[in-house]
């Protein structure tokens, strides 16, 4: 109606006061309302009730072609003197019937005509039996096959079938149902009603840390190791999403999939970052959010746990669209993305993502980190109408800190939140310490003879494998692995995957055999040995002909002796040659 002119009865009605009036897309229509109004008509209307409102389910041009009607029945101009009556005698009947004359000229076409069903009733029945049984069945059949179903039955009963619009129409079901029927809940669920809540219930709470959303999704990247440069893969990112303000408060990337692991980390990571725990953490019913050891640090922390009912995913919106944001601006930019193989047959080699993939694990902690904390939250979201840090930093100074419940990072919270073994404790052993994930580790605590060959407590550390943790006498005692300097900074996923490398690595080495410089050094060893050995033959030969010397005077010196020895044997010698020795 705003697009074009609308007309209104301002002779009797006054636009200022809020009450509801009658308007009109003709000035005609409008003219005839305004005469059926006036004091000539007074006495057939009612000036309490509207005669309109009696009138149900009329377009606006039903409604000019009443009001025209009436219009001609009041003047008698430009309608046949046998039209004038009828007008007036339906007016008449109208009136004496349901008091209102303007029912009598409203148009009755829609009800000409056969209105009686032509087909067998046995035809419906098999219709509905068919659609019932065949087309809303599991197996979902086309309706052009059911209708084939249909004409087949018809034939062997020896009826005369429907057309196939008849058919069509027939299939009287509505879209949610439909799908539901054909394909399961999910499919109907893209279709389905939204959930609508009153104006004073808040969908996503009414401060920050209030309703905290976390999920998992694999990013559409793959990534390369920064040792080797190898394809490790698509990594994992665990978030935490405020409902109310739509701030990151805190995110985890791994390259294992999903586990307690990670529900563990991102509430240490929103810790880290914020300082705060969550009153409320919503999730999905994946395996990794029933653990005992993340339900029991939630119970630990006081921290509800919420889970979304099963296939609804609009229950976890506003995190479900932040990843397709992040994957949309960030992730489809980047070497390596995965956004080709969603049409596979476009894929060739040289477009292949693991091919193509540049990015570390590092780089790109580093890059998402860099917009989960400092780009996104900075722009204006077009559900909060400003940014998410602006909502976020005027709900803090509004809300009273008693609600919100401080957390520090220190030593006891990091315990807090690492996994054990699946046996959950190690037994010391003597001069080695605790074996986890086949490494050794060590504490002073251990030497103390109460404390050996005892089963103990453990904990360690997924995100830095070279330390880990012993409950020893009611007390954590931190221990580290015997190869701290080898295994510093490397986590539990990464160990696993290096060691399997470290032993191939070996085992290639030892395959590998001699280099050639080594093999020449040895060859030239042995022969200078088999040299060694035939020169000292030789000299022992020579050594058993000659003399012996006499023996040492009990009152000369030693090197008095030495000397004279030597020049006896010296002399023997040249006397032996017949050379001057003078």
């Amino acid at each position: 109606l705003a697009l074009q002119q609308i007309f209104a009865d301002l002779n009797h009605d006054n636009l200022i006061q809020n009450e509801d009036y009658a308007l009109f897309p003709s000035i005609t229509a409008c003219e005839a309302y305004s005469m059926a109004r006036s004091k000539k008509a007074l006495g057939m209307f009612s000036e309490e009730k509207n005669p309109l409102e009696t009138i149900k389910g009329i377009s606006s041009e039903q409604l000019e072609l009443i009001m025209t009607k009436y219009q001609a029945a009041m003047q008698g101009k430009g309608v046949s003197k046998s039209t004038f009556y009828r007008y007036n005698k339906a007016i008449k009947e109208s009136q004496a019937a349901t008091g209102n004359p303007l029912e009598g000229l409203v148009s009755k076409n829609h009800l000409k005509g056969n209105r009686k069903p032509g087909l067998n009733p046995e035809v419906y029945k098999i219709m509905d039996r068919l659609v019932r049984e065949e087309y809303l069945s599991k197996r979902h059949p086309s309706r052009k096959a059911v209708y084939s179903l249909l004409c087949h039955e018809c034939f062997l009963h020896g009826l005369i079938p429907p057309s196939k619009k008849t058919f069509y129409k027939s299939i009287n079901v509505t879209k949610t149902e439909e799908l539901k029927s054909r394909f399961g809940n999910k499919a109907a669920y893209k279709v389905g009603e939204y959930q609508h809540l009153k104006t004073n219930t808040p969908r996503h709470g009414n401060y920050p840390f209030e309703r905290v959303h976390i999920d998992h999704t694999e990013l559409d990247i793959e990534i390369v190791s920064s040792v080797n440069g190898t394809s490790l893969g698509r990594p994992w990112l665990t978030i935490a999403f405020d409902a109310f303000s739509r701030k990151v408060l805190g995110h985890y990337l791994t390259l294992e999939c999903p586990s307690y692991r990670s529900c563990m980390a991102i509430v240490r990571s929103i810790v880290q970052k914020t300082g705060y725990l969550p009153q409320t953490i919503v999730s999905d019913r994946g395996k990794e959010f029933e653990s005992i050891y993340y339900n029991a640090l939630l119970a630990s922390l006081k921290i509800c746990k919420i889970l979304r009912p099963p296939a609804k995913a609009r229950f976890g919106s506003v995190l479900e669209r932040f990843f397709g944001t992040t994957t949309q601006k960030i992730l489809f930019n980047l070497s390596g993305n995965t956004e080709i193989r969603k049409n596979p047959r476009s894929q060739s080699k040289e477009s292949d993502p693991s091919k193509l993939a540049a990015w570390s694990f590092k780089d790109l902690n580093q890059l998402l980190e860099k917009y989960f904390y400092d780009v996104y939250p900075n722009e204006p979201h077009a559900g909060l109408l400003d940014t998410p840090q602006a909502v976020f930093n005027k709900s803090m100074e509004q809300i009273d800190f008693l609600q919100l419940r401080k957390q520090s990072y220190d030593n006891k919270f990091v315990i807090r939140t690492l996994p054990t073994t699946k046996k959950g404790n190690a037994k010391i052993i003597a001069g080695m310490g605790l074996k986890i994930h086949g490494l050794y580790y060590w504490n002073d605590s251990f030497k103390r003879p109460d404390v050996e060959s005892t089963q103990v407590e453990i904990k360690y550390d997924p995100w830095d494998i070279s330390i880990a943790y012993a409950l020893v006498n009611g007390e954590w005692h931190l221990c580290q692995t015997l190869d701290s300097t080898l295994l510093l900074g490397l986590t539990e996923w990464e160990m696993k995957h290096m060691l399997p490398e470290i032993k191939e690595r070996r085992r290639l080495l030892n395959k590998a055999g001699i280099s050639k410089s080594m093999a020449e050094l040895l060859h030239e060893a042995t022969k200078k040995d088999k040299d060694l050995i035939e020169e000292r033959k030789e000299t022992q030969k020579e050594s058993s002909k000659t003399e012996e010397p006499k023996k040492l005077t009990s009152n000369a010196s030693f090197f008095d002796q030495v000397i004279q020895n030597s020049s006896e044997d010296l002399t023997q010698k040249f006397k032996s040659d017949g050379s001057n020795y003078e």
